[in-house]
């Protein structure tokens, strides 16, 4: 009874192990089956890996290529642009030299013509004061007898140096009580009246043959515009200017010349 006993726990036994050694062999079976398709999946992905790496390594130096000759055309349209810079550069400091040597003979040729110019238009204003000068000076003879002043006699430019004064009067129309000083322009401005007030408050002390006799002042002109006409007036000056063909006083009877 107990051999039975024994014999069917080995029997039991047996078989737990016989069953136990068959799920060794399936597990060492799909292990080794699970490590050859890692194996496998291992070299496709280390193959993949391989070739992404030829395909990374190819593109690299495909890129790599294209930047070096890239920068080699850089280089080469950067020289190409100094060059032509360069030249540009060049022209332009010729043309411009060219150009302010052709404005600098302008300008001498221009400042010829300017003094040439002024000196014309000099003598044309010397000239044409001469003209106005012989205008008026036959005309005061006249002028001023209309206005009960008889006139004796007329001198042209005189000219006085005294105690540091000096003047010149272009006409002097007097007799043997009165005096009147004449500033003749061709065009007269304020300017020119105002100098001539200055010269008739020193008249005397640098002509004093005439301190005794009662100085006025007058001014003529071809051309004079109302408001120096008005001005000249309110100084009391004799104003003589054009009316028609003629010179003529263009005072008012109302009008009462200053006594120096």
């Amino acid at each position: 009874m107990n051999e039975q006993i024994i014999y069917g726990g080995f029997e039991r036994v047996w078989k737990m192990f016989e069953k136990t050694d068959h799920e060794i062999q399936e597990l060492r079976q799909f292990l080794r089956e699970q490590s050859q398709e890692t194996d496998r999946q291992f070299k496709e992905s280390n193959e993949q890996f391989r070739q992404f790496s030829q395909e990374t390594d190819r593109q690299f130096k495909e890129s790599n290529e294209q930047f070096r000759q890239l920068s080699q055309e850089t280089k080469h349209q950067f020289k190409e642009s100094n060059e032509q810079f360069r030249q540009l550069s060049l022209e332009t400091d010729r043309r411009f030299k060219e150009s302010n040597e052709q404005f600098r003979q302008l300008s001498r040729e221009t400042d010829k013509k300017i003094n040439k110019v002024s000196q014309d238009i000099g003598k044309l204003g010397g000239r044409w004061g001469e003209f106005v000068e012989s205008m008026v000076r036959p005309a005061v003879l006249r002028l001023f007898q209309e206005r009960g002043l008889i006139v004796h006699e007329v001198h042209r430019n005189l000219v006085a140096e005294r105690n540091g004064l000096s003047a010149e009067i272009d006409l002097l129309v007097t007799n043997d009580e009165h005096c009147v000083a004449v500033e003749v322009k061709s065009l007269l401005s304020v300017d020119d009246v105002r100098d001539h007030l200055a010269r008739l408050e020193k008249f005397k002390a640098l002509f004093p043959r005439y301190a005794d006799v009662q100085l006025m002042g007058a001014v003529a002109s071809a051309v004079i515009y109302d408001d120096v006409s008005k001005y000249a007036y309110r100084q009391g000056l004799f104003v003589l200017g054009q009316k028609g063909h003629n010179m003529e006083i263009l005072n008012d009877s109302a009008f009462k010349p200053k006594i120096y």
